[in-house]
């Protein structure tokens, strides 16, 4: 009943092939907060890519501004597998929160100046509930 959203404005820089550093800002809230409730999260945070576009990890190290200043660590993944389509993973760890870790598992749709991601957000309270994960879609244009 309240779907959520990110903006994530980010820039990188090429150490050599295959090493990236970088960092960004992420803005997430929901569409349609309930009153008085959530009021959404501003992260900053600092990466550290390793592997080129077709098979890499990266860890990101940032902080939650709006309510923490705590770390917030995420661990993501990506392989391609074919010339238009790869797997992908992003798990966020909010060490405010020491149950709040956050697990995503989708593909990506590659073209040559979009991504389209979908996939399951899950984590232990969503996965105790008996639902599997809750779908999320994301759109990326490159310039």
């Amino acid at each position: 009943g309240h779907p959520f959203f990110y903006v994530n404005p980010k820039a990188s820089y090429n150490i050599s092939d295959n090493l990236h550093i970088g960092g960004g800002v992420m803005y997430m809230n929901l569409l349609n907060p309930p009153s008085g409730s959530f009021n959404g999260l501003l992260l900053t945070y600092a990466n550290f890519t390793v592997g080129n576009a077709n098979l890499n990890a990266t860890i990101n190290v940032g902080t939650e501004i709006l309510h923490s200043s705590s770390p917030v660590i995420s661990v993501n993944g990506f392989a391609r597998i074919g010339n238009r389509f790869g797997f992908m993973t992003e798990n966020w760890v909010f060490t405010s929160a020491s149950d709040l870790t956050i697990y995503m598992i989708g593909g990506r749709v590659i073209g040559r100046k979009n991504l389209f991601d979908f996939g399951l957000i899950t984590n232990n309270s969503i996965a105790s509930s008996g639902i599997l994960g809750i779908p999320w879609v994301s759109y990326t244009l490159r310039f």
